[in-house]
C-alpha cells in the first residue's frame, strides 16, 4: 500500500526523455507489441517485447517517473514525472512538456489527439494537444487528483481526487466539469478503469478490501466488491468479461502481490494468481491473452496467462516498477 502511495502521494508506449532504441533489431521490434514498465527508482522505462518477453531497451525520462500511456497508432508515447514536472514524449516526437504540479497520471483520448494528465500538487489536469505536444487546456479538479480515466468513446474523462475523496467527470469536447461523483472519506479511492461498453468504472481502495462499480449512465456507486486485500491497480480485458486486480498480502515483512479475477457478469472474484513482491499496477494486452504486473519490491514483471491464469514468466526490469502500459504497433 506504501509503495502504491508513491504514485498517488508524490501527491496504466514508447517513452523517453531522452535516447531510444536504435538497432535494427529493436527498429524491427516496433512492429511489434511491447510492455513499457515505468521504474520510479531508476528514473527509467524499460521496454518488453512481448512476443518474447525480453527487455530490449531501458530509457531515461524524467524525476520521479510515475505512469505511462501510448497513443492509440503506438507512434507516440507520454511519462508522467512527478519530481520534474514534466511530461516526456518518445518516438517519431520526442519531447518534454511542462505540465502541473507533481504529475501523477495520464490517459489518452481513443482518437489519439489528447492525452489528459493529473497534476496533485495543483488540483488540476493539463490537456495536451497530441500533434502539437503543447498544453493547450488547465481544468480545475478535486483535491490531489490521482488515476484517470477516459470513456471508449472519448466524450468523458474520470478523475479520482485522493484528498477530497470524489471522482470528477469532464465533458472532453468543452474541456469543463460536468459531475462530481462523492466517495466515501473511509474508502480512499486510489484507482479507476472503465469497461470497454463504458457502462462501468471500477473503482479500486488502497484502505478498504473492497471495489466500487459506478453505473457511468447515472454516475452513482451501484456495487461493492469484496476483494480481501487493498487494491493496487486494475485491468479489464478487452471483452469486458473480468477485471484483474493487483493487491498486496501483508505477511511479516513480506508483501507478495496477488491478482484476483474478478467476473464482471456476476461481480465475484472467481480465482487469485501470485505475483512479486509489493505488487503495484497491471496492464492487459490487446488480444486479452496475458497480463503483466509491475513488481515494486522485487523489481520484477509477472507475466500471467490468462486462459490458464498462471505465470508465465518473471522478467527482471528496473529499480522500483510502480506503473506498467502495453503499446501496440
Amino acid at each position: 500500500m506504501l509503495t502504491r502511495l508513491i504514485r498517488h502521494a508524490v501527491v496504466a508506449v514508447l517513452i523517453a526523455a531522452g535516447s531510444a532504441p536504435t538497432s535494427a533489431a529493436v527498429a524491427a521490434a516496433l512492429l511489434r507489441e511491447f510492455a513499457y514498465v515505468v521504474n520510479v527508482g531508476s528514473n527509467t522505462v524499460s521496454v518488453i517485447n512481448t512476443e518474447t518477453d525480453t527487455v530490449i531497451a531501458a530509457i531515461p525520462v524524467g524525476d520521479t517517473p510515475t505512469a505511462a500511456a501510448v497513443t492509440p497508432d503506438g507512434h507516440h508515447g507520454y511519462v508522467t514525472n512527478a519530481g520534474s514536472d514534466t511530461v516526456s514524449v518518445i518516438n517519431s516526437i520526442r519531447a518534454t512538456i511542462p505540465v502541473g504540479d507533481f504529475p501523477n497520471d495520464v490517459a489518452i483520448t481513443p482518437d489519439g489527439h489528447h492525452a489528459y494528465v493529473t497534476n496533485a500538487g495543483s488540483d488540476t489536469v493539463s490537456v495536451i494537444d497530441i500533434a502539437t505536444n503543447t498544453v493547450t487546456g488547465t481544468i480545475p479538479v478535486g483535491d490531489s487528483p490521482g488515476d484517470v480515466a477516459i470513456t471508449p468513446d472519448g466524450t468523458r474523462a474520470y478523475v479520482l481526487n485522493l484528498g477530497s475523496s470524489t471522482l470528477t467527470v469532464i465533458d472532453t469536447a468543452t474541456e469543463t466539469v460536468t459531475d462530481t461523483i462523492p466517495i466515501d472519506f473511509s474508502f480512499f479511492p486510489q484507482q479507476v478503469a472503465i469497461t470497454p461498453d463504458g457502462g462501468q468504472a471500477y473503482v479500486g481502495s488502497n484502505t478498504a478490501d473492497t471495489m466500487l462499480v459506478i453505473d457511468l449512465a447515472t454516475n452513482t456507486i451501484t456495487d461493492d466488491i469484496p476483494i480481501g486485500n487493498s487494491l493496487d491497480g486494475i485491468a479489464i480485458s478487452p471483452d469486458g468479461s473480468r477485471a484483474y486486480v493487483v493487491s498486496v498480502v501483508q505477511e511479516g515483512e513480506s508483501t507478495p502481490g496477488v491478482v484476483s479475477v474478478i467476473d464482471i457478469a456476476t461481480k465475484t472474484v472467481i480465482g487469485t494468481i501470485p505475483a512479486g513482491d509489493s505488487s503495484q499496477d497491471v496492464a492487459i494486452t490487446p488480444d486479452g491473452g496475458h497480463i503483466y504486473v509491475a513488481d515494486f519490491g522485487s523489481d520484477t514483471v509477472t507475466v500471467i496467462d490468462t486462459a490458464t491464469n498462471t505465470v508465465t514468466r518473471t522478467i527482471p526490469v528496473g529499480d522500483r516498477p510502480i506503473s506498467v502500459a502495453i503499446g501496440h504497433l
